[in-house]
């Protein structure tokens, strides 16, 4: 056991060593970054990622060196830790809707008689046929200019919005029946995915299980329900 200790205060002095003998070699470089990592691992800011680095930071531990250049956060990794937190908190949303007894009254869905259908548990007033198969930008383009039992406010409905139709959180095709036949595709929602551009949330009701929830390109074609609201009357 000692030996072993022996060897590796040796090893670790050695590495002391060649960071104190070859800090100077890579001073010029480290200041080059003046502060600023440009990606993780880039601890002494100088752009690049080599030898300097674990040589700064042994440095930094045994040699009074200058602390670590701050860690560089790309706009990639922001964006998509702030989808994984707008999941979050829309599963947590989804849960609490799970539990509202409101969701599963045979009364929920109004029919309106003017080809529209009320939600009265989130008071969402939705179009109830469904628009043929067509791209996200001619679906937001649709909803947008839609004229419809004297409104004209309508528009492309969020992914959890879709989901809340589901009668009871089941998936079966007359889990609304007031919206009639479903169409056994795809449907838009206004939710753009962060982390693959050109692409959009689409969900479908004709799993058993669930809905399906997918991104899919925004050229390829799925149906549109226009919804808006919260209405306050129908």
């Amino acid at each position: 056991m000692r030996r072993i200790l022996v060897v590796c205060f040796c090893v670790l002095a050695g590495f002391v060593l060649a960071a104190s003998l070859l800090a100077p070699r890579f001073a010029v470089r480290a200041a080059v970054g003046a502060g600023t990592a440009g990606q993780n691992g880039d601890v002494n800011g100088d752009r690049r990622l080599d030898i300097s680095d674990p040589i700064y930071i042994l440095r930094f531990l045994f040699s009074d060196g200058p602390a670590p250049v701050a860690c560089a956060d790309s706009p990639e990794l922001v964006a998509r830790v702030e989808a994984l937190e707008d999941t979050n908190r829309r599963i947590a949303d989804a849960l609490g809707e799970l539990v509202n007894p409101c969701r599963k009254r045979s009364d929920r869905f109004v029919d309106n008689g003017d080809g529209t259908v009320t939600d009265t548990c989130t008071k969402l007033m939705w179009q109830k046929k469904t628009e043929a198969s067509v791209s996200w930008d001619g679906a937001v383009q649709y909803a947008g200019g839609l004229e419809l039992a004297g409104h004209s406010d309508w528009r492309l409905p969020t992914l959890r919005e879709l989901e809340g139709i589901l009668l009871g959180g089941r998936a079966e095709p007359d889990a609304a029946p007031v919206f009639g036949i479903w169409n056994n595709g795809f449907y838009w929602s206004a939710d753009v995915s962060v982390s693959v551009p050109g692409y959009a949330w689409v969900t479908s009701f004709s799993g058993a299980a669930g809905p399906s929830l997918f991104v899919r390109g925004n050229a390829g074609g799925a149906y549109v329900l226009a919804v808006r609201g919260p209405v306050t009357t129908p």
